[in-house]
């Protein structure tokens, strides 16, 4: 086992008969972008610990048998065309691929089982991501700076997925027959290919934890900034269907202040034009049978006659109180928007539903 070697800034490296090293625990090569070097002879490297950093354009052999690795970063080369010097790779926590300059395919990653983050960004044109279907536990997906036609059913445990950000991708997103379990962050930034987040949800939205962030005008789009969950729709101008179930949901469950729906395309260019439509989309279960009163309020609802049981739900379905013998609603602590209350009589049978608009 080598504990770990840094090779950097040569043009025309080369190095060859490596053949005994069967584990490094972190190892770095940083070369220049346009030089023309050749890495041969990890025959029988098996397993890195921590990182495994390759920068500069570097041909590179041998890999046969290396399968684990918490961290792979491949960044600044115009040579990298696939990564099938690294086809035997099943384990990673991390694989990031940055500032490829030629065409790019994922060939050779066809036998990872488990990938938790992965990052492109700054690629030429990555072909598909197909031969990553197979990957378990891909919880954040970050994608930038790329021409590449998206097709997320292509990713088998897309589900699995609650971090993901696309930024400037140049080249059609298609979100068709995608379902996620426990999406908590979704940033997406001017991508001219984005057309409709009609995707769904297994289970509702969480409760989504405070995002700190300040601006949305100006240059806002290092996705470092988003440092919690949220919702970030942004400069996206073929966006024209934004008000899905899901993401009406994900609108219900995130704080105002901590959601940016801005400059998209009709239907989509305004958080209070998507939350409009959200309201339309569940009009067929509004049944105006109580009267109640004020509506908007801005603190106490109160009803006509004291109610049996009645449920508070966001507008995208998810329910968030129950109360029981009311015949009112202090909502000072609620936050602004949309609810649908529904009714109970004493049998427990619903007999009615009201929108209802928190200010």
């Amino acid at each position: 086992m080598m504990n770990g070697f840094e090779i950097y800034n040569d043009k025309s490296l080369y190095i060859e008969g490596l053949h005994n090293i069967d584990s490094i625990y972190q190892w770095s090569i940083d070369l220049p972008e346009d030089g023309n070097s050749k890495i041969k002879g990890f025959d029988n490297l098996r397993a890195g610990g921590y990182l495994a950093s390759l920068s500069g354009s570097i041909h590179l052999e041998g890999f046969n048998k290396f399968k684990k690795i918490s961290n792979l970063e491949i960044n600044n080369s115009h040579l990298l065309q696939d990564l099938t010097t690294f086809r035997s790779l099943e384990d990673l926590n991390s694989l990031s691929l940055s500032n490829i300059k030629t065409r790019l395919n994922l060939n050779g990653l066809q036998n990872l089982k488990n990938l938790r983050s992965f990052l492109l960004s700054r690629i030429d044109t990555l072909e598909n991501l197909k031969p990553i279907e197979q990957v378990r536990q891909l919880s954040r997906l970050t994608i930038n700076n790329t021409l590449v036609n998206i097709h997320l059913k292509e990713l088998k445990h897309v589900n699995e997925i609650n971090t993901l950000r696309l930024f400037k991708i140049k080249g059609n997103i298609d979100f068709d027959s995608v379902t996620f379990d426990s999406i908590k962050q979704l940033i997406f930034i001017q991508n001219d290919g984005l057309t409709n987040c009609n995707f769904s949800m297994n289970s509702a939205a969480e409760k989504f934890t405070k995002l700190n962030f300040t601006n949305t005008s100006g240059s806002l789009f290092d996705y470092s900034e988003y440092n919690g969950n949220s919702l970030v729709l942004s400069k996206n101008p073929n966006l024209d269907y934004c008000n899905s179930k899901a993401i009406c949901n994900l609108i219900s469950a995130i704080p105002r202040n901590e959601i940016v729906i801005e400059s998209n395309g009709s239907d989509c260019s305004e958080l209070e034009e998507v939350e409009a439509k959200c309201i339309v989309n569940t009009d067929d279960e509004i049944n105006n049978s109580l009267f109640l009163y004020p509506n908007p309020t801005s603190e106490y609802l109160v009803f006509e006659n004291k109610v049996p049981k009645l449920e508070v739900f966001t507008i995208g379905g998810l329910k968030i109180f129950t109360f029981l013998g009311v015949n009112d609603l202090n909502t000072t602590s609620w936050q602004r928007g949309a609810y649908i209350l529904k009714f109970y009589d004493e049998t427990n049978n619903m007999f009615g539903s009201q929108l209802i608009l928190k200010q």
